[in-house]
């Protein structure tokens, strides 16, 4: 049987932990480029629509 020491999982768990966060980062980077985007192509529309 293995032996996994404290300071091991310690890391393993800081690193699944890190990674989740970049992850969910990415996500909310992502959706806020999107938003962005919607937000300019609307913006356009309008100024295209009185002029």
């Amino acid at each position: 049987m293995t032996h996994i020491d404290h300071d091991s999982l310690r890391l393993a768990r800081q690193q699944a932990n890190t990674g989740g966060h970049v992850q969910r980062a990415r996500m909310m980077f992502a959706a806020a480029s999107l938003t962005a985007l919607g937000i300019v192509a609307v913006a356009a529309s309008i100024v295209t629509n009185l002029f």
